[in-house]
Protein backbone atom coordinates (compact mmCIF):
# COMPACT_ATOMS: atom_id res chain seq x y z
CA UNK A 1 0.00 0.00 0.00
CA UNK A 2 2.58 2.10 1.03
CA UNK A 3 4.47 1.67 -2.27
CA UNK A 4 1.34 2.22 -4.47
CA UNK A 5 0.87 5.32 -2.67
CA UNK A 6 4.22 6.30 -3.39
CA UNK A 7 3.85 5.38 -6.93
CA UNK A 8 0.55 7.44 -7.53
CA UNK A 9 2.22 10.71 -5.55
CA UNK A 10 5.33 10.76 -7.87
CA UNK A 11 3.13 10.56 -11.01
CA UNK A 12 0.99 13.26 -9.41
CA UNK A 13 3.96 15.58 -8.52
CA UNK A 14 5.31 14.80 -11.91
CA UNK A 15 2.55 16.08 -13.81
CA UNK A 16 1.37 18.90 -11.79
CA UNK A 17 4.71 20.27 -10.47
CA UNK A 18 7.53 18.70 -12.05
CA UNK A 19 7.01 18.74 -15.85
CA UNK A 20 5.70 22.43 -15.63
CA UNK A 21 8.29 23.69 -13.67
CA UNK A 22 10.55 22.24 -16.30
CA UNK A 23 9.16 23.79 -19.25
CA UNK A 24 9.01 27.32 -17.38
CA UNK A 25 12.89 26.89 -16.61
CA UNK A 26 14.11 25.03 -20.02
CA UNK A 27 14.14 28.57 -21.33
CA UNK A 28 16.59 30.36 -19.71
CA UNK A 29 17.93 28.04 -16.94
CA UNK A 30 19.12 25.41 -18.80
CA UNK A 31 20.48 27.69 -21.80
CA UNK A 32 22.39 29.83 -19.84
CA UNK A 33 23.66 26.68 -17.11
CA UNK A 34 24.23 23.80 -19.70
CA UNK A 35 27.12 22.21 -17.93
CA UNK A 36 24.82 22.56 -14.26
CA UNK A 37 22.55 20.78 -16.15
CA UNK A 38 24.77 18.23 -17.93
CA UNK A 39 23.37 18.79 -21.58
CA UNK A 40 26.41 20.95 -22.72
CA UNK A 41 27.86 17.97 -24.47
CA UNK A 42 24.50 17.29 -25.78
CA UNK A 43 24.63 21.16 -27.42
CA UNK A 44 27.79 20.52 -28.90
CA UNK A 45 26.80 17.49 -30.78
CA UNK A 46 23.89 19.21 -32.26
CA UNK A 47 25.82 22.00 -33.36
CA UNK A 48 28.64 19.41 -34.56
CA UNK A 49 25.71 17.47 -36.62
CA UNK A 50 24.36 20.86 -38.36
CA UNK A 51 27.83 21.73 -39.74
CA UNK A 52 28.17 18.58 -40.68
CA UNK A 53 25.25 18.55 -42.60
CA UNK A 54 26.03 22.10 -44.22
CA UNK A 55 29.44 21.08 -45.42
CA UNK A 56 30.90 22.95 -43.13
CA UNK A 57 33.85 22.10 -40.61
CA UNK A 58 32.68 22.27 -37.30
CA UNK A 59 34.51 24.83 -34.85
CA UNK A 60 35.43 21.52 -32.74
CA UNK A 61 37.80 19.57 -34.40
CA UNK A 62 36.86 16.41 -32.02
CA UNK A 63 33.49 15.58 -30.06
CA UNK A 64 33.57 14.60 -26.94
CA UNK A 65 31.68 11.87 -25.55
CA UNK A 66 32.06 7.95 -25.96
CA UNK A 67 28.10 7.61 -25.86
CA UNK A 68 27.41 10.41 -28.34
CA UNK A 69 30.03 8.97 -30.74
CA UNK A 70 29.77 4.99 -30.82
CA UNK A 71 27.46 2.75 -30.05
CA UNK A 72 28.27 -0.43 -28.13
CA UNK A 73 27.66 -3.61 -30.18
CA UNK A 74 25.27 -5.37 -27.43
CA UNK A 75 23.77 -7.50 -29.83
CA UNK A 76 26.11 -8.52 -31.46
CA UNK A 77 27.12 -10.65 -28.83
CA UNK A 78 23.45 -11.65 -28.24
CA UNK A 79 24.07 -15.02 -28.21
CA UNK A 80 27.24 -14.84 -25.32
CA UNK A 81 24.55 -12.85 -23.42
CA UNK A 82 21.86 -15.31 -23.73
CA UNK A 83 24.15 -18.14 -23.30
CA UNK A 84 25.29 -17.20 -19.57
CA UNK A 85 21.70 -16.17 -19.37
CA UNK A 86 20.61 -19.84 -19.72
CA UNK A 87 23.94 -21.16 -17.59
CA UNK A 88 23.14 -18.99 -15.03
CA UNK A 89 19.34 -20.14 -14.80
CA UNK A 90 20.61 -23.77 -14.94
CA UNK A 91 22.57 -22.81 -12.02
CA UNK A 92 20.21 -21.58 -9.94
CA UNK A 93 17.73 -25.08 -10.77
CA UNK A 94 20.32 -27.10 -9.24
CA UNK A 95 21.25 -24.59 -6.10
CA UNK A 96 17.21 -24.73 -5.05
CA UNK A 97 17.24 -28.43 -4.31
CA UNK A 98 20.24 -28.75 -3.36
CA UNK A 99 21.09 -26.23 -0.81
CA UNK A 100 17.30 -25.73 -0.14
CA UNK A 101 15.04 -22.84 0.52
CA UNK A 102 14.52 -21.60 3.97
CA UNK A 103 10.83 -20.00 4.62
CA UNK A 104 10.24 -17.64 7.08
CA UNK A 105 7.55 -18.81 10.11
CA UNK A 106 5.37 -16.48 8.25
CA UNK A 107 5.06 -19.20 5.87
CA UNK A 108 5.56 -22.44 7.50
CA UNK A 109 4.48 -21.85 10.59
CA UNK A 110 6.35 -21.00 13.98
CA UNK A 111 7.01 -18.47 16.94
CA UNK A 112 9.43 -15.52 17.32
CA UNK A 113 10.52 -14.25 20.33
CA UNK A 114 12.01 -10.68 20.02
CA UNK A 115 14.31 -10.01 23.43
CA UNK A 116 14.98 -6.31 23.96
CA UNK A 117 17.79 -4.65 26.36
CA UNK A 118 20.28 -7.81 25.75
CA UNK A 119 23.18 -5.48 26.48
CA UNK A 120 27.07 -7.43 25.89
CA UNK A 121 24.62 -10.84 25.34
CA UNK A 122 26.16 -12.72 22.10
CA UNK A 123 24.69 -14.73 19.48
CA UNK A 124 26.68 -17.66 20.79
CA UNK A 125 24.91 -17.45 24.16
CA UNK A 126 21.87 -17.33 22.84
CA UNK A 127 22.20 -19.96 20.59
CA UNK A 128 23.71 -22.43 23.65
CA UNK A 129 20.62 -21.67 25.36
CA UNK A 130 18.18 -22.71 23.01
CA UNK A 131 20.41 -25.95 22.23
CA UNK A 132 20.29 -26.63 25.74
CA UNK A 133 16.37 -26.23 25.74
CA UNK A 134 15.65 -28.20 22.39
CA UNK A 135 15.90 -25.65 20.00
CA UNK A 136 19.00 -26.56 18.05
CA UNK A 137 17.58 -25.20 14.82
CA UNK A 138 16.56 -21.63 16.39
CA UNK A 139 17.31 -18.76 13.77
CA UNK A 140 18.73 -15.70 15.57
CA UNK A 141 19.08 -12.44 14.14
CA UNK A 142 20.37 -9.23 15.95
CA UNK A 143 18.06 -6.13 16.39
CA UNK A 144 18.18 -2.58 17.50
CA UNK A 145 15.45 -1.08 19.38
CA UNK A 146 15.32 2.65 20.76
CA UNK A 147 19.42 2.28 20.67
CA UNK A 148 19.54 -1.10 22.82
CA UNK A 149 20.49 -3.97 20.99
CA UNK A 150 18.46 -7.21 21.14
CA UNK A 151 17.57 -10.13 19.43
CA UNK A 152 14.80 -11.87 17.17
CA UNK A 153 14.70 -15.88 17.91
CA UNK A 154 12.44 -17.81 15.41
CA UNK A 155 11.52 -21.06 16.06
CA UNK A 156 9.26 -23.97 14.42
CA UNK A 157 6.91 -24.20 17.47
CA UNK A 158 3.74 -23.76 16.70
CA UNK A 159 2.18 -24.18 19.97
CA UNK A 160 1.81 -20.87 21.62
CA UNK A 161 1.77 -22.21 25.15
CA UNK A 162 5.26 -23.97 24.72
CA UNK A 163 6.82 -21.40 22.77
CA UNK A 164 6.12 -18.76 25.64
CA UNK A 165 7.72 -21.29 28.18
CA UNK A 166 10.69 -21.93 26.19
CA UNK A 167 11.53 -18.13 25.80
CA UNK A 168 11.15 -17.28 29.36
CA UNK A 169 13.47 -19.98 30.27
CA UNK A 170 15.74 -18.85 27.86
CA UNK A 171 15.25 -14.91 29.28
CA UNK A 172 15.90 -16.29 33.03
CA UNK A 173 18.96 -18.30 31.74
CA UNK A 174 20.34 -15.12 29.94
CA UNK A 175 19.47 -12.69 32.76
CA UNK A 176 17.38 -10.82 30.91
CA UNK A 177 13.69 -9.62 32.53
CA UNK A 178 10.74 -11.07 32.10
CA UNK A 179 8.28 -8.18 30.17
CA UNK A 180 11.61 -7.76 28.44
CA UNK A 181 10.37 -10.61 26.23
CA UNK A 182 7.67 -10.70 23.57
CA UNK A 183 6.31 -14.15 22.11
CA UNK A 184 4.11 -14.51 18.86
CA UNK A 185 3.01 -17.66 17.54
CA UNK A 186 1.87 -18.56 13.68
CA UNK A 187 0.10 -21.36 12.21
CA UNK A 188 0.32 -23.47 9.09
CA UNK A 189 -2.82 -22.53 8.22
CA UNK A 190 -1.72 -19.18 7.85
CA UNK A 191 1.53 -19.48 6.23
CA UNK A 192 -0.15 -21.51 3.66
CA UNK A 193 -2.73 -18.55 2.77
CA UNK A 194 -0.11 -16.20 2.55
CA UNK A 195 1.59 -18.38 0.42
CA UNK A 196 -1.37 -18.85 -1.98
CA UNK A 197 -1.67 -15.16 -1.94
CA UNK A 198 1.50 -14.69 -2.72
CA UNK A 199 1.37 -16.85 -5.94
CA UNK A 200 -1.81 -15.13 -7.12
CA UNK A 201 -0.34 -11.76 -6.88
CA UNK A 202 2.24 -12.63 -8.98
CA UNK A 203 0.60 -14.58 -11.70
CA UNK A 204 -2.09 -12.03 -11.63
CA UNK A 205 0.69 -8.96 -12.05
CA UNK A 206 2.28 -10.93 -15.00
CA UNK A 207 -1.35 -11.34 -16.67
CA UNK A 208 -1.33 -7.53 -16.44
CA UNK A 209 1.62 -6.45 -17.81
CA UNK A 210 1.45 -8.97 -21.16
CA UNK A 211 -2.38 -7.25 -21.72
CA UNK A 212 -0.94 -3.88 -21.14
CA UNK A 213 2.37 -3.94 -23.22
CA UNK A 214 0.48 -6.00 -25.94
CA UNK A 215 -2.21 -3.23 -26.13
CA UNK A 216 0.16 0.16 -25.93
CA UNK A 217 2.65 -2.02 -28.19
CA UNK A 218 2.77 -5.05 -29.06
CA UNK A 219 1.81 -8.73 -27.81
CA UNK A 220 5.69 -10.25 -28.62
CA UNK A 221 7.22 -7.26 -26.61
CA UNK A 222 5.05 -8.62 -23.46
CA UNK A 223 6.32 -11.70 -23.58
CA UNK A 224 9.86 -11.15 -24.09
CA UNK A 225 9.39 -8.51 -20.72
CA UNK A 226 7.76 -11.66 -19.00
CA UNK A 227 10.54 -13.71 -19.55
CA UNK A 228 13.20 -11.24 -18.77
CA UNK A 229 11.14 -10.94 -15.27
CA UNK A 230 11.22 -14.42 -14.96
CA UNK A 231 14.97 -14.58 -14.88
CA UNK A 232 15.27 -11.68 -12.40
CA UNK A 233 13.09 -13.60 -10.30
CA UNK A 234 14.75 -17.03 -10.41
CA UNK A 235 18.13 -15.14 -10.12
CA UNK A 236 17.17 -13.92 -6.76
CA UNK A 237 15.64 -17.40 -5.48
CA UNK A 238 19.11 -18.48 -6.43
CA UNK A 239 21.41 -16.22 -4.55
CA UNK A 240 19.19 -17.04 -1.47
CA UNK A 241 19.32 -20.32 -1.93
CA UNK A 242 23.21 -19.61 -1.92
CA UNK A 243 23.58 -17.38 0.67
CA UNK A 244 21.05 -19.53 2.93
CA UNK A 245 19.09 -16.72 3.51
CA UNK A 246 15.19 -16.97 4.65
CA UNK A 247 12.27 -16.14 2.51
CA UNK A 248 10.26 -13.63 4.66
CA UNK A 249 7.09 -11.47 3.22
CA UNK A 250 9.85 -8.98 2.96
CA UNK A 251 11.11 -10.48 0.85
CA UNK A 252 8.01 -11.34 -1.60
CA UNK A 253 7.71 -7.25 -1.08
CA UNK A 254 10.69 -6.62 -2.53
CA UNK A 255 10.25 -9.57 -5.22
CA UNK A 256 6.96 -7.52 -6.75
CA UNK A 257 8.60 -4.50 -6.46
CA UNK A 258 11.61 -5.69 -8.84
CA UNK A 259 8.99 -6.68 -11.16
CA UNK A 260 7.98 -2.82 -11.86
CA UNK A 261 12.02 -1.37 -11.97
CA UNK A 262 13.00 -4.40 -14.10
CA UNK A 263 9.95 -3.81 -16.50
CA UNK A 264 10.70 0.05 -16.67
CA UNK A 265 13.83 -0.39 -17.94
CA UNK A 266 12.40 -3.00 -20.44
CA UNK A 267 9.79 -1.01 -21.91
CA UNK A 268 11.72 2.22 -22.00
CA UNK A 269 14.23 0.24 -24.56
CA UNK A 270 10.90 -1.28 -26.50
CA UNK A 271 9.67 2.43 -27.07
CA UNK A 272 12.63 3.84 -28.27
CA UNK A 273 12.63 0.44 -30.50
CA UNK A 274 9.01 1.14 -31.55
CA UNK A 275 10.12 4.53 -32.56
CA UNK A 276 12.87 4.24 -34.25
CA UNK A 277 11.53 1.58 -36.59
CA UNK A 278 8.08 3.66 -37.97
CA UNK A 279 9.78 5.04 -40.24
CA UNK A 280 9.73 4.10 -43.12
CA UNK A 281 12.89 4.59 -44.97
CA UNK A 282 14.96 2.56 -43.00
CA UNK A 283 18.42 1.86 -44.08
CA UNK A 284 19.52 -0.85 -42.04
CA UNK A 285 18.05 -4.60 -39.85
CA UNK A 286 15.80 -4.64 -37.05
CA UNK A 287 18.67 -6.07 -35.02
CA UNK A 288 21.08 -3.00 -35.67
CA UNK A 289 18.61 -0.41 -34.82
CA UNK A 290 17.45 -2.25 -32.00
CA UNK A 291 20.82 -2.14 -30.61
CA UNK A 292 20.72 1.24 -31.37
CA UNK A 293 17.67 1.92 -29.40
CA UNK A 294 19.58 -0.02 -26.50
CA UNK A 295 22.72 2.81 -26.85
CA UNK A 296 19.83 5.62 -26.91
CA UNK A 297 18.71 5.13 -23.35
CA UNK A 298 21.79 3.39 -21.63
CA UNK A 299 22.63 6.19 -19.55
CA UNK A 300 19.34 6.76 -18.88
CA UNK A 301 19.03 3.25 -17.19
CA UNK A 302 21.86 3.58 -16.00
CA UNK A 303 21.38 6.61 -14.31
CA UNK A 304 18.01 5.38 -13.17
CA UNK A 305 19.44 1.99 -11.28
CA UNK A 306 22.04 4.03 -9.43
CA UNK A 307 19.72 6.27 -8.12
CA UNK A 308 17.58 3.24 -6.97
CA UNK A 309 20.32 1.80 -5.58
CA UNK A 310 22.05 4.24 -3.04
CA UNK A 311 19.12 4.02 -1.02
CA UNK A 312 18.56 0.48 -0.78
CA UNK A 313 22.45 -0.14 -0.35
CA UNK A 314 21.97 2.30 2.27
CA UNK A 315 19.14 -0.44 4.42
CA UNK A 316 21.26 -3.11 3.43
CA UNK A 317 24.44 -1.56 5.28
CA UNK A 318 22.52 0.55 8.02
CA UNK A 319 19.19 -0.94 8.50
CA UNK A 320 17.64 -3.40 10.86
CA UNK A 321 17.44 -6.97 10.48
CA UNK A 322 13.56 -6.32 8.81
CA UNK A 323 14.99 -3.73 6.11
CA UNK A 324 18.01 -6.10 5.36
CA UNK A 325 15.50 -8.79 4.10
CA UNK A 326 14.09 -6.27 1.91
CA UNK A 327 17.58 -4.62 0.70
CA UNK A 328 19.20 -7.84 0.01
CA UNK A 329 16.60 -8.86 -2.48
CA UNK A 330 16.34 -5.28 -3.99
CA UNK A 331 20.11 -4.97 -4.10
CA UNK A 332 20.09 -8.57 -6.58
CA UNK A 333 16.94 -7.25 -8.51
CA UNK A 334 17.86 -4.05 -9.35
CA UNK A 335 21.13 -5.42 -10.99
CA UNK A 336 19.58 -8.14 -12.55
CA UNK A 337 16.94 -6.13 -14.34
CA UNK A 338 19.10 -3.47 -15.87
CA UNK A 339 21.17 -6.76 -17.01
CA UNK A 340 18.13 -8.41 -18.67
CA UNK A 341 16.82 -5.38 -20.08
CA UNK A 342 19.81 -5.13 -22.15
CA UNK A 343 21.15 -8.82 -22.65
CA UNK A 344 17.65 -10.64 -22.12
CA UNK A 345 14.88 -9.32 -23.29
CA UNK A 346 15.76 -7.06 -26.28
CA UNK A 347 18.08 -9.77 -27.68
CA UNK A 348 15.22 -12.20 -27.49
CA UNK A 349 12.21 -9.84 -28.67
CA UNK A 350 14.65 -8.54 -31.81
CA UNK A 351 15.44 -12.26 -32.49
CA UNK A 352 11.78 -12.63 -32.77
CA UNK A 353 11.11 -9.55 -34.72
CA UNK A 354 13.95 -10.69 -37.42
CA UNK A 355 11.85 -13.48 -38.39
CA UNK A 356 9.07 -10.67 -39.87
CA UNK A 357 8.35 -10.84 -43.38
CA UNK A 358 9.50 -7.08 -43.65
CA UNK A 359 12.86 -7.42 -40.91
CA UNK A 360 13.70 -10.61 -43.42
CA UNK A 361 13.85 -8.11 -46.20
CA UNK A 362 16.02 -5.52 -44.17
CA UNK A 363 18.39 -8.85 -43.52
CA UNK A 364 18.78 -9.60 -47.12
CA UNK A 365 19.43 -6.44 -48.17
CA UNK A 366 22.06 -4.99 -45.56
CA UNK A 367 22.56 -8.48 -44.27
CA UNK A 368 23.04 -10.00 -40.69
CA UNK A 369 25.41 -8.60 -39.16
CA UNK A 370 24.70 -5.90 -36.31
CA UNK A 371 26.59 -2.59 -37.78
CA UNK A 372 27.00 0.84 -35.31
CA UNK A 373 25.73 4.08 -35.86
CA UNK A 374 28.26 6.75 -34.93
CA UNK A 375 29.51 10.39 -34.93
CA UNK A 376 32.21 10.48 -36.36
CA UNK A 377 35.69 12.24 -37.35
CA UNK A 378 34.87 12.08 -41.05
CA UNK A 379 35.42 15.78 -41.63
CA UNK A 380 39.11 15.46 -39.95
CA UNK A 381 39.57 13.02 -42.47
CA UNK A 382 38.14 14.62 -45.44
CA UNK A 383 40.34 18.16 -44.89
CA UNK A 384 43.46 16.16 -44.28
CA UNK A 385 42.55 14.33 -48.01
CA UNK A 386 41.88 10.86 -46.83
CA UNK A 387 39.41 8.64 -48.09
CA UNK A 388 36.06 8.13 -46.46
CA UNK A 389 34.23 5.54 -45.85
CA UNK A 390 30.47 6.56 -48.18
CA UNK A 391 28.36 5.65 -45.06
CA UNK A 392 30.40 8.12 -42.29
CA UNK A 393 28.59 11.35 -44.06
CA UNK A 394 25.18 10.07 -43.52
CA UNK A 395 23.51 12.39 -40.61
CA UNK A 396 23.90 8.92 -38.56
CA UNK A 397 26.45 6.49 -40.48
CA UNK A 398 27.01 3.30 -39.76
CA UNK A 399 30.52 1.95 -39.17
CA UNK A 400 32.11 -0.98 -39.29
CA UNK A 401 30.05 -2.26 -41.75
CA UNK A 402 31.84 -4.76 -44.65
CA UNK A 403 32.35 -3.08 -47.42
CA UNK A 404 30.37 -5.51 -49.65
CA UNK A 405 27.46 -4.02 -47.59
CA UNK A 406 28.45 -0.34 -48.40
CA UNK A 407 26.80 0.12 -51.40
CA UNK A 408 23.62 -0.88 -50.00
CA UNK A 409 23.97 0.91 -46.98
CA UNK A 410 24.25 4.05 -48.05
CA UNK A 411 22.05 4.70 -50.66
CA UNK A 412 23.86 8.01 -51.85
CA UNK A 413 27.18 6.87 -51.95
CA UNK A 414 28.17 8.42 -55.41
CA UNK A 415 27.02 11.73 -54.28
CA UNK A 416 28.92 12.17 -51.15
CA UNK A 417 32.40 10.85 -52.99
CA UNK A 418 31.35 14.18 -55.09
CA UNK A 419 31.13 15.91 -52.12
CA UNK A 420 34.21 14.66 -50.67
CA UNK A 421 36.31 15.86 -53.77
CA UNK A 422 34.54 19.33 -54.16
CA UNK A 423 35.42 19.58 -50.54
CA UNK A 424 39.35 18.87 -51.23
CA UNK A 425 38.98 20.72 -54.19
CA UNK A 426 37.70 24.19 -52.59
CA UNK A 427 40.45 24.19 -49.66
CA UNK A 428 43.03 23.83 -52.90
CA UNK A 429 41.40 26.71 -54.29
CA UNK A 430 41.30 28.89 -51.56
CA UNK A 431 44.83 28.31 -50.58
CA UNK A 432 47.00 31.81 -51.55
CA UNK A 433 48.64 31.45 -55.15
CA UNK A 434 52.02 32.60 -56.03
CA UNK A 435 51.91 36.43 -57.61
CA UNK A 436 52.99 36.40 -61.56
CA UNK A 437 55.87 38.12 -61.98
CA UNK A 438 54.77 40.61 -64.06
CA UNK A 439 53.46 43.41 -62.64
CA UNK A 440 50.53 44.64 -64.47
CA UNK A 441 48.83 41.42 -64.40
CA UNK A 442 45.50 42.17 -63.11
CA UNK A 443 44.72 39.90 -59.83
CA UNK A 444 41.78 37.04 -60.20
CA UNK A 445 39.13 37.20 -57.71
CA UNK A 446 39.28 34.31 -54.84
CA UNK A 447 37.26 31.26 -56.07
CA UNK A 448 33.91 31.09 -53.61
CA UNK A 449 32.85 27.77 -52.31
CA UNK A 450 29.47 27.18 -49.59
CA UNK A 451 32.30 24.60 -48.10
CA UNK A 452 35.07 27.02 -47.41
CA UNK A 453 34.96 27.71 -43.82
CA UNK A 454 33.59 31.22 -42.74
CA UNK A 455 36.01 33.93 -40.72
Amino acid sequence: LTLALGILCDILMMVIFKAPLIRIMAPRTLEKHPEFWGIKDCQEARAYELDLKAGLKPARERLKGFFIKHDINFLGYRRYFLGAAAIVMALCFILVPLRGVSFGIEFVGGSSATFYGTGDITTEQVRAVYTQLGEPDAVIQTTQSNGENGFLVRTTTTDAEEANATAQAAAEALGIAAESVEVSTIGPDWGASVIRSSVIAFLVSLVLIIIYIAIRFEYKMGITAVIALLHDLILVVGVYALFGREITPNTIAALLTILGYSLYDTVVVFHRINDNMKDDNIKCTFMTMANHSINQVLLRSINTTLTSLFPVLAMLLFGSATLKDFAFAMVIGLLAGTYSSVAVATPLFAIWKTREPRNKKLVEKYGDEVTRFYFGEELNMLTAGTKVAPEALEGEGVADAPAAEVAEVAETAAEVKEIAAEVVKAESAAKPKPKPASAGSAKKPKQSNKYTKKK
